[in-house]
């Protein structure tokens, strides 16, 4: 591999699950966060069957 790329990835993975836990919090404590969301969803998933 590259020099340090495949520790670099790991430490990498490892840092987005203290962003990942702190955006489920959010998400999960909002019922207003949470009906934007599915809108967005939904609403990706419609254009794609388009």
């Amino acid at each position: 591999m590259l020099g340090d790329f495949a520790a670099a990835l790991d430490e990498a993975v490892m840092d987005s699950s203290e962003v990942h836990q702190n955006q489920m919090t959010q998400y999960l404590n909002s019922p207003e966060l949470q009906a934007k969301f599915q809108s967005v969803i939904f609403e990706m998933l419609l254009a794609k069957g388009a």
